[in-house]
């Protein structure tokens, strides 16, 4: 038997679109933006391709973003968009983009290059669940190896 890997990588290609948010449609009903649902489209399928399965994590996503122009875009929005295009990928995939799964997320701009904007994204599982809090022995060792005083974060 053989354990899934601990990171996935995966690049969307094109410019990276944001979330836009629904709008009223002709008679009343919500919809999402045609732009929007097309790039989630494409992260769910990158996603899928690469064999993402960070499931119910913890995990940490990294989103390195690859700009055609120095214009650049609201990057909770290019991040939402994301996330929710790996999660049109399936519950497999990545369950949900709340804080106990998704516990950590970097997004950076590398490059700016006119002729091949991308997204690549980077799951990586996390070793431990850091939305449970530390038992106290460990809180006191992590406390004893660094270089604050124990007076600076006194005990509950």
């Amino acid at each position: 038997m053989t354990t899934p890997p601990k990171s996935w990588r995966f690049t969307v290609p094109g410019n990276p679109k944001t979330k836009r948010g629904a709008a009223p449609g002709r008679f009343g009903q919500m919809h999402a933006a045609t732009k929007t649902v097309a790039y989630e489209q494409m992260v769910a399928g990158a996603a899928i391709d690469a064999g993402l399965a960070a499931g119910k994590g913890p995990c940490e996503v990294k989103i390195e973003i690859v700009l055609p122009t120095r214009h650049w875009k609201d990057a909770d929005r290019v991040t939402s968009a994301v996330f929710d295009g790996m999660k049109r990928a399936g519950k497999g995939a990545l369950y949900d983009d709340n804080l106990c799964i998704v516990q950590r997320t970097v997004v950076e701009l590398v490059a700016v290059d006119p002729l091949c904007p991308s997204a690549t994204v980077t799951v990586t599982m996390l070793d431990r669940d850091r939305s449970i809090p530390r038992p106290p022995s460990e809180r006191a060792a992590a406390l004893a190896s660094s270089p604050l005083t124990g007076s600076d974060f006194p005990e509950p």
